[in-house]
């Protein structure tokens, strides 16, 4: 069963509740209002892999996706929504804007590690 975090807007207590899906709070467990908000959980995910080893990973992928590509002509036309056998430069625009893209990221967060390691020594 799930569990779901309330709040009374009463009592601004917080407690939470373990039901179905289908289920509603029936209110309030420390002053019976019934005026209770659901509160959003978040989540986290844990990776035992550097941000350059991820990046390393992702390229290899990019070069097997792009020989997949040149030798799936169905594939590669379904992917790129080519209706010819011109897929092969449109695979590449794709893929070339992708990297400027990924590039661009990554030099936004070196500058932002950077800036923050700046701050550290100062």
């Amino acid at each position: 069963m799930p569990t779901y975090d309330y709040k009374c807007q009463e009592c601004n207590q917080k407690y939470t509740e373990i039901h179905s899906f289908k289920f509603k709070s029936t209110g309030c467990p420390y002053c019976s209002s019934k005026e209770v908000t659901i509160i959003p959980s978040g989540f986290a995910a844990k990776t035992d892999q550097s941000f350059e080893k991820m990046l390393a990973i992702y390229e290899k992928q990019v070069v097997k996706d792009k020989e997949r590509f040149n030798k799936d002509d169905k594939f590669a036309a379904n992917i790129t929504g080519a209706d010819d056998l011109e897929h092969s430069k449109k695979l590449d625009k794709v893929l070339e804007e992708q990297h400027q893209k990924n590039q661009a990221s990554i030099k936004k967060m070196q500058e932002s590690n950077d800036k923050n390691i700046i701050k550290k020594k100062e």
